[in-house]
């Protein structure tokens, strides 16, 4: 996890944006199919190597694609990665149960 509580809100110090791109659709999530582009990393996505075109549908490989890139390839990012007290926190770890590090305090 690269995002960090604090009594002013959270920030995030990785500095660019990790996600799973099986199925994009430049349609329903246009900020990622456009954050694609010279810079970013693509992993396990099939790739025609004649036209080099992208196959965002094609899970032979894997389902488990991604594609990394950096925060100011997104419009609109908030690019110093600070945001105020959040009302919730979801956790996800890849176990699929509970987990909060221990110097965390839920009120």
């Amino acid at each position: 996890m690269n995002t960090v509580g604090q009594i002013m809100g959270v920030f995030n110090f990785e500095g660019g944006c990790y996600a799973k791109c099986i199925n994009l659709d430049k349609n329903n999530e246009p900020e990622i199919y456009n954050a694609i582009r010279f810079g970013s990393l693509v992993e396990n996505v099939v790739m025609d190597s004649g036209t080099r075109k992208l196959d965002f549908f094609d899970g032979t490989l894997t389902e488990n694609t991604r594609v990394g890139y950096p925060i100011d390839y997104i419009e609109n990012a908030q690019v110093t990665g600070v945001g105020h007290i959040p009302n919730v926190i979801i956790f996800l770890n890849s176990r699929c149960v509970w987990s909060i590090a221990a110097n965390f305090k839920i009120i």
